[in-house]
C-alpha cells in the first residue's frame, strides 16, 4: 500500500511538469493555434465542398482551401501591414516637422472656430484662447507622433516574429483541414456529452466564427471603404491608414467609425467647408 501510493504520487508529479513543460514549449505559439483552429473551422465546409464538387481527394482539397485563404486573406492583410507602415512613417514625419501650418492657417484662424470659441467664453465664462487650444492640440500630435514612432518602431522590430506564427497558423490550418474529422472523433469519444450535442456546440461555435470574422468583417470593410472614400473625397491625407482605422473601429458597437468621421467633419467646419462637413458627418 505504502509502495503504491508512492508510485501514484511520483506518477502524479511527473504529468504535472510533463503538462508544464509541454505547455512552456506551445506558450510562444498558442496564439497561432488558437487563429488556425477558428480560421479552419471556418474554412472547413469550403474544403469539403470543393473535394464533393471537383471530386479531389482531401489533401490536395485542403491544399487549394489553404491557397484560397492565402490568396484573399493573408497576403492582402501582409499588403495592408506594410501600406498602414508605409502611411504611419509619413505621418510621423508630418508631425515631427514644422508642417503643421496648414492646421495653423487653416483651423486655428478661421472665423468660424474665433466666433465658437467667443461663444463659448461668454457662455460659460471661461477665458478659453486660440494659443491655449493651439499649444493642447500641437502637443497632443507631438505625444500622438512619440506613440506612433514606437508603435512602428515595434511593427518592423517584430516581422520575423510575424512571419513565423504566420507559418504556425497556415500548417495548423491545412493539419486539421486534413485531419481535422479524425480529431474531432478522438475527442467527442473522450467527451461525457452524447455524440449530438457536442455536434452542436461545435456547430454553434463556428457559427459565432463565421459571423465574427466573415459577416462582420465584410460589414467592417464596406464601412471603412466608404468613409475612406469620403475622406479622399474631401481632400484628406492618409487614406489608406483611416480606412483602416475605420475599418477596425466599425467593429466597436454604437461608436464605430464616428471617432474618426466627427473630428475630421469638425476640422472641415472650422475651415468653412459646411457641406462637406455635414455630408461626412451624415
Amino acid at each position: 500500500m505504502e509502495k503504491s501510493r508512492y508510485q501514484s504520487s511520483f506518477f502524479i508529479l511527473s504529468f504535472a511538469m510533463v503538462a508544464f513543460l509541454c505547455w512552456m514549449m506551445f506558450r510562444p505559439i498558442i496564439h497561432p493555434l488558437i487563429f488556425g483552429g477558428m480560421l479552419a473551422g471556418i474554412s472547413y465546409p469550403l474544403k469539403d465542398w470543393i473535394c464533393k464538387r471537383v471530386n479531389f481527394s482531401g489533401e490536395r482539397s485542403s491544399l487549394i482551401t489553404l491557397g484560397l485563404i492565402l490568396l484573399l486573406c493573408i497576403l492582402p492583410l501582409i499588403f495592408i501591414t506594410f501600406e498602414m507602415t508605409k502611411e504611419l512613417i509619413g505621418l510621423v514625419g508630418l508631425i515631427e516637422s514644422d508642417s503643421l501650418s496648414e492646421l495653423n492657417e487653416g483651423i486655428f484662424k478661421s472665423q468660424f472656430l474665433i466666433n465658437s470659441i467667443e461663444y463659448v467664453n461668454s457662455s460659460f465664462n471661461l477665458d478659453l484662447s486660440i494659443e491655449t487650444l493651439k499649444k493642447s492640440v500641437f502637443n497632443y500630435a507631438q505625444s500622438f507622433g512619440g506613440t506612433v514612432i514606437k508603435t512602428t518602431n515595434s511593427i518592423l522590430g517584430n516581422v520575423l516574429t510575424f512571419l513565423f506564427d504566420l507559418i504556425i497558423m497556415l500548417i495548423f490550418t491545412y493539419a486539421l483541414l486534413i485531419w481535422g474529422a479524425d480529431l474531432k472523433t478522438y475527442v467527442f469519444n473522450l467527451s461525457p456529452l452524447s455524440f449530438d450535442q457536442e455536434e452542436l456546440l461545435l456547430k454553434k461555435f463556428n457559427q459565432m466564427n463565421y459571423v465574427t470574422f466573415v459577416c462582420n468583417g465584410i460589414g467592417g470593410i464596406i464601412q471603412g471603404l466608404l468613409a475612406g472614400i469620403a475622406l479622399w473625397v474631401c481632400g484628406f491625407e492618409s487614406i489608406f491608414l483611416w480606412t483602416l482605422v475605420m475599418t477596425i473601429l466599425a467593429f466597436i458597437p454604437l461608436v464605430g467609425i464616428s471617432i474618426v468621421t466627427i473630428p475630421a467633419s469638425i476640422i472641415l467646419l472650422a475651415q468653412g467647408r459646411y457641406v462637406a462637413a455635414v455630408l461626412l458627418f451624415s
